[in-house]
């Protein structure tokens, strides 16, 4: 039952304890506060009984006192004591005795006796002419005590020696000027007293026991013991409470506690009479005093458990309640935690309720909700996005934290869609510079074949004009060696000089083509470089996908600048064989001259003849020279065309990409 209600357990045994702690605690509290309040009932319970007891004996004994002291004052007492022997005071001090004594009915005995303690009239006749005190120490010290001041003397309460019972003895001597005449005497009833003060039970005290006792003899003045009257307590609690008022007087009211002989503890209530020398006490056990309080105790701790028992029942009951929803509540967080949005539907029981369970059903219910509305509007997006179109916007307007997710949705479709109308732009743009860089690789390709070919012809004219250059070598040879026959040749040298001629501006104007060759040669590589310079900018922009072009516009560059190189060294032969070209047709110029006057000056032909044979001879080095470089013009000609046509065929592949890349790019709704 409680095996998913971890909450609900670990809650029931919290307010478990909370709930035993807190009856604990209050049957602490109410146990002490009872205990001090009944104690304190009871105490003054029994302090209320001591001095309501005390203040009856007062009252009972002040009012006997005045009574004696009124009868004291008559004229009948007075006359008689002071005419003991008259016959008529003797019968008008009896009578008034008699009468006295009847009307007051407190007196057991009431009577006037003279100084020496002769009774003089009694209320019970049988007791007149015997004395109250025995002559010697008792009649001297009654006299010198008693007798010696004009006050009344209480002797306390004691029995009756001639009926037994308990009397109030009291003695009131009567002056004249400052000499004692007699005094006045009474027994007044104390039984009636006693069974008055019996009668008032302290309330849930039935077996108190009432003393008095007389402070300074310790004597019992009142005991229930009979046997004890006039006797001095041996009490251990009595007689610490009398050392105590024997050393301080003042107290008036006071509680002793004590543990008598038997091992029983006592609690003795007392009030102090100092003006007669009195102490009145009420004592019982402590099992008897605090029995109510036990029982109060005892009452407060069932009800405590009964009241704890039902809290927990109703405790336990309403928390597996409470579990129960718990529980499916903690079910279904736990299924939306793993992202299932029907997680709502086993809570419909308790929405709308008021209560915390309501109110998190609600927000489960509603979390539930917005998440549908979230998930759908975002797949609803993407969906969109994934068959390219980017030009809807979100139609759920996001809550919390969500708003960040709308925010970078719509700031994610926007990039994109600024991303693919750049890249769209830059696709047309490359569309263009790719045609536009096949168009210039073609040229390239065909200008670069055509440079060949003149490289061709110029290298066939080079190997015609170093054949010449060697036959005329070998001629000048021949010439120099035949100077004998220089005459005879003459004709025949003025017509190979007229060839000579001929063939010179053959090479003339076979060096003004190659040097225009070479011109083109030049301006095809400045072109092919800023060809490659553009193809290398387009492929930059073509990102990733222009980095194969890229290396091939590097390339072609490369070639170029090395085409560009080779033009200029070229055009740097060309320029030496012009040179050469014109001195040739210098020398061919003066040999002609030279022949025409060879007869005349036969030394300078020879002299001419050995000059031009040298000369023929350095025209022919120069020549192989000039065949060298152009055969190396020539490879690097026929590797800027093999290059340009790799940058067509590259440059057409890119064309077919880049047309790829704008097909796909506008497949995408920006």
């Amino acid at each position: 039952m409680f095996k998913n209600m971890k909450l609900a357990v670990r809650t029931s045994i919290f307010m478990i304890l909370v709930l035993v702690i807190g009856f604990l605690s209050l049957w602490k509290v109410v146990d002490q506060t009872t205990t001090s309040l009944v104690s304190n009932i009871i105490t003054n319970q029994m302090t209320d009984a001591v001095k309501s007891r005390a203040a009856i004996i007062d009252d009972y004994v002040k009012s006997s006192e005045e009574y004696l002291i009124a009868f004291s004052q008559s004229a009948e007492v007075t006359n008689l004591l002071k005419n003991p022997t008259s016959a008529e005071y003797q019968k008008a001090a009896q009578d008034y005795t008699v009468a006295f004594a009847e009307t007051k009915g407190i007196f057991e005995g009431l009577y006037i006796a003279n100084y020496e303690t002769q009774v003089l009239t009694h209320n019970v006749t049988s007791a007149i002419g015997i004395f109250n005190r025995k002559e010697g120490d008792a009649r001297s010290g009654f006299q010198n005590t008693i007798l010696a001041k004009k006050e009344l003397t209480n002797g306390g309460i004691l029995k009756s020696p001639s009926t037994g019972e308990m009397v109030i003895a009291m003695y009131y001597p009567v002056y004249e000027n400052e000499k004692c005449l007699g005094f006045v005497g009474a027994a007044v009833y104390a039984g009636n007293l006693m069974d008055s003060l019996l009668s008032l039970n302290v309330e849930g005290l039935p077996d108190s026991e009432y003393v008095f006792l007389n402070v300074a003899s310790g004597t019992y003045l009142y005991n229930q013991d009979p046997e004890l009257l006039c006797t001095e307590t041996e009490d251990k609690g009595y007689l610490e409470i009398l050392d105590t008022l024997r050393q301080d007087n003042t107290i008036d009211v006071g509680m002793h506690t004590y543990r008598d002989e038997n091992g029983n503890d006592k609690i003795v209530i007392y009030r102090n009479i100092p003006e007669r020398g009195w102490v009145f006490a009420l004592r019982d056990s402590q099992d008897n005093v605090y029995h109510s309080l036990k029982s109060v105790r005892s009452i407060t701790g069932i009800v405590c458990i009964i009241v704890g028992l039902v809290s927990m029942l109703l405790l336990v009951f309403i928390l597996s309640g409470v579990g129960r929803q718990l529980n499916l509540i903690r079910q279904s967080i736990t299924r939306l935690g793993e992202m299932d949005l029907t997680a709502s539907d086993t809570l419909k029981a308790y929405a709308g309720q008021k209560d915390e369970v309501g109110v998190i059903c609600d927000a489960v219910t509603k979390t539930c909700k917005n998440l549908n509305l979230y998930i759908g509007a975002v797949d609803t997006q993407l969906s969109a996005m994934a068959q390219g179109d980017y030009t809807r916007t979100m139609n759920v307007k996001f809550a919390g934290k969500f708003t960040n997710l709308e925010e970078s949705m719509n700031h994610i479709q926007a990039a994109l869609r600024e991303s693919f109308r750049e890249i769209n732009t830059v696709t047309s743009e490359l569309v263009i510079g790719s045609n536009q860089v096949a168009d210039s690789a073609s040229q390239l390709a065909n200008a670069a074949v055509n440079a060949n070919q003149l490289v061709v012809d110029i290298d066939n004219n080079v190997n015609d004009i170093s054949e010449r250059v060697a036959e005329s070598a070998e001629s000048a040879t021949i010439a120099k060696q035949q100077m004998a026959q220089t005459a005879e040749l003459v004709n025949a040298s003025q017509k190979k000089m007229g060839e000579l001629s001929s063939a010179m501006e053959k090479i003339a104007n076979s060096t003004a083509a190659i040097k225009e060759v070479s011109n083109n040669m030049e301006q095809i590589a400045n072109q092919t470089n800023i060809l490659a310079l553009n193809a290398l900018v387009e492929a930059s922009r073509a990102g990733d996908s222009g980095k194969g072009f890229s290396v091939v516009a590097n390339e072609i560059r490369v070639l170029a600048q090395q085409s560009n190189e080779s033009a200029v060294n070229a055009f740097n032969l060309i320029r030496e064989t012009l040179e050469c070209v014109d001195e040739g047709m210098q020398l061919g110029e003066e040999t002609a001259e030279y022949l025409r006057r060879v007869v005349e000056q036969t030394g300078i032909i020879d002299a001419s003849i050995a000059a031009i044979a040298e000369a023929a001879k350095v025209q022919n080095d120069n020549l192989h020279e000039v065949r060298d470089r152009l055969h190396v013009m020539s490879s690097t000609i026929e590797t800027t065309a093999g290059m340009a046509e790799q940058s067509a065929a590259a440059s057409n592949e890119l064309d077919g990409q880049t047309n790829v890349l704008k097909e796909n790019i506008s497949r995408y709704q920006v």
